[in-house]
């Protein structure tokens, strides 16, 4: 999952740059003896506060400790010179630069990040009708986005089987550890019971209306098996970008679809 915005570490660095700019103002215009007034403890505080976040957010050790030195002087020190605090921002940007090098970062290509930031919307019908998805649908969309293409296509086959259970508990099935093909059989033995013999209550047109979403569902449910649940769940294949892409939106797609008929 994202967990890193290069905006806010580039907010830090700049927040401890400006500080060392305005110690060196201070110095300018006062001398070398100049002292750190309260408004600049203040600034400074506050200031170190969302840079002691993102060192704690993105793991910085270092940055972390050299922070901590410079609070610790501010608080022991009543008369904190200014040309020591230009001293301790300097070397607290050193401490960014020391921690960044274990610092490993994945860059998603923005259009795949666009993606998996917007998943929850694009998959709203389908979460709403099946809540328990949610997760791996984020988790799907992340690997995508990561180009883990094979195990992209492991948690659609993950999504869809929440379908699957609604989709036979619809037609007086149930799912739990059975094979797919097994339980797609049993569901086109329901629908074909229902063709033969009608639904009480329903008349031909509502009869026909139904049949045709439990068919091309058990249809579409067939197809995914068929074409990438069998493969993926037994090791038999792997896919790239392409692959993954396709079968995450044919996924989307086919779920929010069951998820204006159907829910968990």
């Amino acid at each position: 999952m994202i967990n890193f915005n290069i905006g806010h570490y580039l907010a830090a660095l700049r927040l401890v740059t400006q500080e060392i700019h305005q110690a060196g103002f201070r110095i300018d215009r006062d001398g070398e003896r100049a002292l750190l007034m309260e408004d600049g403890r203040a600034r400074i505080a506050q200031n170190l506060g969302y840079v002691t976040k993102v060192a704690n957010d993105l793991d910085l050790p270092t940055v972390h400790n050299r922070v901590e030195r410079i609070m610790t002087l501010m608080r022991l020190n009543r008369q904190v010179l200014c040309s020591d605090i230009a001293n301790e921002m300097n070397i607290l940007l050193e401490a960014f630069e020391d921690d960044v090098k274990f610092l490993y970062l994945y860059a998603y290509p923005r259009d795949k990040a666009k993606m998996f930031l917007s998943s929850r919307s694009e998959w709203g019908a389908a979460i709403t009708a099946f809540p328990a998805i949610e997760a791996e649908v984020a988790e799907a969309s992340d690997l995508f986005a990561q180009g883990h293409n094979t195990a992209c296509v492991f948690y659609c086959m993950r999504i869809l089987e929440h379908g699957l259970k609604a989709f036979a508990a619809d037609v007086g099935q149930t799912f739990d550890t059975q094979q797919w093909g097994a339980i797609i059989g049993a569901i086109e033995g329901s629908i074909k019971s229902i063709r033969d013999n009608g639904i009480a209550g329903l008349d031909k047109a509502q009869k026909d209306a139904r049949l045709q979403f439990l068919s091309e569902a058990a249809k579409d449910f067939a197809y995914f098996k068929d074409g990438w649940r069998n493969y993926v769940s037994h090791g038999k294949a792997n896919y790239n970008d392409a692959d993954a892409r396709g079968v995450l939106e044919h996924t989307k797609t086919f779920m929010n679809h069951l998820g204006t008929r159907l829910k968990a």
